[in-house]
């Protein structure tokens, strides 16, 4: 099936980010282009994510919720109050939304402090590594979605947690 074929499958056009990097499969011939960014991507990692193996390995827990899992699920969203929100983030003693704040309110105890880490060839972004297991990773160059803006990094991530083994720290 063609690229074509899949965006009319598709039924929707998405713009891609000015800041993608893209590649024409082709020299620009009068007014027609096609990137190779799929705008159904989302809907084929939706289907994946949900899928019941996929989701056992990745050791998420199964519901009997009468939806399917949606990264902005507007189901549960519009469910909430800022009232809740609040109130959680206080209870946790989050003082704010940003990362920081939640790492330092965990008080954690750093074991190797902040370092690259490396995708593909480069940089991929920065670590700081806590007693306990845990790991916080910075993406460079992503934006809300990693998977879209940094897909290579983005699996370097997964597979480093899906393994239980240490983000690359050289070339």
């Amino acid at each position: 099936m063609s690229k074509i074929e899949n965006l009319m499958k598709c039924g929707l056009v998405q713009h891609t980010p000015v800041y993608k990097n893209t590649t024409l499969t082709s020299e620009p011939q009068k007014s027609i282009t096609v990137a190779v960014y799929d705008p159904c991507s989302e809907y084929y990692l939706l289907a994946y994510l949900n899928s019941e193996t996929v989701q056992k390995a990745i050791h998420v827990k199964p519901t009997n919720l009468p939806y399917v899992w949606h990264p902005c699920n507007h189901t549960i969203t519009n469910s909430w109050s800022q009232d809740d929100i609040d109130l959680i983030l206080w209870r946790l003693g989050l003082g704010g939304p940003g990362d920081g704040d939640m790492i330092k309110n965990m008080n954690l105890t750093v074991e190797k402090s902040w370092r690259q880490w490396f995708s593909g060839g480069e940089v991929g972004g920065f670590i700081e590594e806590y007693k306990g297991n845990f790991t916080f990773a910075t993406v460079r160059a992503a934006c809300h979605s990693v998977a879209i803006d940094q897909p290579v990094r983005a699996f370097t991530i997964f597979t480093s947690f899906i393994r239980n083994t240490p983000l690359p720290s050289t070339l």
